[in-house]
């Protein structure tokens, strides 16, 4: 099962001391779980992304093309392909149950409100009917098809994401919601954006702060899921130094401008927020 990196505010880059581990990405000898390297490109990717392309592999597996995925093929892993996998049932698959083609006032509608053009839209309906048919063929992905389409194992990042791409919240995505969710992640999404879109991941509560709880859960999710050597003492002072970093009114809560006020100073604190294969998978 891939090991898969979280977005976790409270890690520090490389540092032997871990009171100096928060938000820093300088090379030091010893490894330490990074924001810097939440989410590194190339561990988020959609099916589609190119194999040979060290932008467009996850931890080695092998990922067909999108000219593969929409003729139905995958020669590249035919000899090994297995029909769970996200890329086979993707590849084999395509909805019954959706139109054939988008219609023209839901593709105007959503190239307005995205950073999608009309080709990128339609590449990304085409991608849509196949990813929600991996399971039900019910026009919708829901959170285990979200979750094989994204080539992730089950964790609190997986369950984040889709939370924040399901909008209104009754456990499926749409393929309004897909495209919106995918804008935030392209190149021409703003930092603001990016940075409105991750400081909800932290948000858990949903109110509006991040606070050291949330922090906390979010960085012992990363430090689980990827089986890093961090004690529980380091990890609090993780959080207690990116907290200073942050330099916020209340010691114990982030608000959004304070967060992006981090992440101006430290923008590589959201360079997870950008999906490195989504172009080559559009263009």
């Amino acid at each position: 099962e891939d090991a898969t990196a979280s977005p976790t505010m409270g890690c520090g880059a490389s540092s032997a001391n871990p009171k100096d581990a928060a938000l820093t990405s300088e090379p030091a000898p010893v490894k330490q779980p990074a924001l810097t390297e939440a989410i590194p490109a190339g561990k988020i990717e959609l099916p589609g992304a190119d194999a040979e392309s060290p932008d467009g592999q996850l931890s080695g597996r092998v990922r067909p093309s999108f000219e593969e995925i929409d003729q139905g093929t995958n020669e590249t892993s035919s000899s090994t392909k297995q029909p769970d996998t996200a890329e086979n049932v993707v590849a084999e698959r395509s909805s019954k149950l959706l139109p054939a083609n988008i219609r023209t006032y839901q593709l105007v509608k959503l190239c307005q409100d995205s950073h999608f053009d009309r080709t990128q839209v339609e590449k990304l309906y085409e991608l849509f009917k196949k990813i929600s048919c991996a399971g039900d063929d019910d026009g919708l992905i829901d959170k285990a098809e979200f979750q094989m389409a994204l080539g992730l194992k089950k964790n609190l990042f997986v369950d984040r994401m889709f939370a924040l791409f399901d909008e209104d919240g009754d456990e499926t995505i749409t393929f309004a919601e897909f495209v919106f969710g995918l804008s935030t992640f392209s190149l021409r999404a703003k930092r603001e954006e990016k940075a409105k879109f991750s400081f909800r991941m932290y948000d858990l509560k949903g109110d509006d702060v991040i606070d050291r709880e949330e922090l906390s859960t979010m960085l012992n999710s990363t430090i689980s899921d990827n089986k890093l050597s961090i004690s529980p003492e380091d990890a609090a002072n993780m959080v207690d130094i990116t907290f200073v970093q942050a330099a916020t009114a209340n010691p114990d809560t982030m608000t959004f401008a304070e967060y992006l006020g981090l992440v101006q100073k430290k923008p590589q604190l959201i360079d997870f927020m950008t999906i490195a294969s989504l172009n080559q998978l559009l263009s």
